[in-house]
């Protein structure tokens, strides 16, 4: 019977060429479209998901108080992180970064690369589980310092990194550690950390801060309830010209929200870093 039919099959196949041909073609098509969406798919949702207890990392978003329609931003200020974390003790950990920018690499005075660099705090490394591999182990930063990544120590230094000068179009920093390459798909995509200069962002009013929280599941909702109302109090001192010492107290009604690091590619919290079409291939 299984000749029989296989017989009548070949012979449709050989009458009807066109049609058969181009039923065969469709349903291959539609194989290779449909596994490429879930690839592609896989690809969106494994953002962030290496990361150590991944499921429990959060970034907190606040509301702009002079937008008109008070969006949520995913940025924040520098010292709302350690207000944030001194206040609510269900924060486990949590650490700063700025959002990744383009940096042009100098070289005879003309820009010779982009690279990606990023300011951290001194809870960075811990936090995402920087591997250094080579020179100062604790990267606690100076503005002026940068640990690169091995890529672009081995591409810009020859792989001879320690002690040498980045000279870039937004200042110059002196290499003090050579780091593992940051695992991806990623939304905080790096190839050097530098430190905060804090006399520019310890204030209020520098919103390009992505403030990171650990919290545990079992707290992480309890924690949203009390944030989504917060009220903000800093407080300023200041000299006047006559060497009089005044200070004086802001109290601004916030309103935060966390957002899961493994899902700020889905909502869209985030511009891609690096969208590496490699994974698909």
């Amino acid at each position: 019977m299984f000749r029989h039919n296989l017989k009548i099959a070949l012979r449709n196949l050989a009458k009807y060429r066109l049609q058969s041909t181009v039923g065969v073609l469709s349903v291959a098509l539609g194989m290779v479209f449909c596994s490429l969406t879930y690839i592609w798919i896989r690809y969106e949702h494994s953002f962030d998901a290496f990361h150590r207890d991944a499921d429990d990392i959060y970034l907190v978003m606040g509301t702009n108080s002079n937008a008109a329609d008070h969006e949520f931003l995913p940025y924040t200020s520098y010292p709302e992180g350690e207000y944030l974390a001194g206040k609510y003790p269900q924060i486990e950990e949590w650490a700063r970064c700025e959002i990744p920018q383009d940096y042009r690499i100098m070289c005879d005075g003309k820009p010779e690369y982009t690279l990606k660099g990023t300011l951290i705090d001194e809870r960075f490394q811990d936090f995402f589980d920087v591997n250094v591999l080579d020179g100062e182990t604790n990267l606690n930063l100076a503005y002026s310092e940068a640990a690169i990544t091995q890529k672009y120590a081995d591409i810009l230094f020859d792989g001879d990194a320690l002690g040498k000068t980045l000279y870039t179009d937004q200042g110059q920093m002196t290499v003090i550690s050579v780091i593992a390459n940051p695992t991806e798909p990623t939304s905080i995509y790096y190839d050097f950390l530098r430190g905060y200069d804090l006399n520019r962002y310890n204030t209020r009013y520098v919103l390009t801060t992505l403030d990171f929280v650990r919290v545990s599941r079992d707290n992480a909702g309890s924690l949203a309830d009390m944030i989504a109302n917060d009220t903000l109090i800093t407080n300023y001192s200041s000299t006047d010209v006559d060497g009089e010492e005044f200070s004086w107290t802001i109290v601004d009604n916030k309103n935060y929200k966390l957002v899961p690091i493994t899902k700020l590619r889905q909502e869209e919290a985030l511009e891609v870093m690096n969208l590496n079409i490699r994974y698909i291939i």
